[in-house]
């Protein structure tokens, strides 16, 4: 089903992204009225607010590593005090 579409959007161009040149994003239908320039604005805001966020299994993976580093190196001066004061 297709429907008639009217709504306003703002993109943003000027964006200093690795892998990206630019974004659309729909003005909510409540703040349409807005004047242009504070429209831009506000997308840009937007857009330089945001962050990447890794998913899930990165995040596992990268809690992983550090907690096997952080028990690697506790083992080891463990070992290296048994060895120094026997």
């Amino acid at each position: 089903m297709v429907r008639g579409v009217n709504k306003k959007m703002v993109e943003v161009v000027e964006m200093d992204h690795e892998y990206f040149e630019r974004a659309i994003l729909i003005v909510r239908e409540m703040q349409q009225e807005q004047d242009e320039p504070m429209l831009r604005q506000e997308a840009s805001r937007y857009i330089k607010n945001l962050r990447y966020r890794p998913s899930g299994k990165k995040l596992l993976a990268g809690r992983a590593l550090a907690l096997f580093r952080l028990g690697g190196a506790a083992a080891a001066g463990a070992a290296l005090m048994a060895l120094l004061h026997p």
